[in-house]
């Protein structure tokens, strides 16, 4: 995990690298968060959404699939 305060905002961001379902290593950053906690939940959520794992629960497949959905 991979949380930092920015001193000159007093806000929270997150980097870190993950490889997506194509299987190419990318970098994500996310500025803005007010706690060290938002940070990291939005790190985890993010990696559980985008990680390309067949072993994945059918619960958070259907919370994924649910939530591309209304995107589209």
């Amino acid at each position: 995990m991979s949380a930092y305060k920015d001193k000159t905002q007093g806000t929270w961001y997150v980097s870190f690298r993950y490889i997506d379902w194509t299987g190419k290593k990318t970098q994500k950053l996310k500025r803005g968060f007010k706690t060290k906690k938002e940070a990291l939940n939005y790190e985890k959520e993010f990696i559980r959404k985008t990680v390309a794992d067949m072993k994945m629960e059918m619960n958070s497949f259907i919370q994924v699939y649910f939530e591309n959905k209304r995107m589209n």
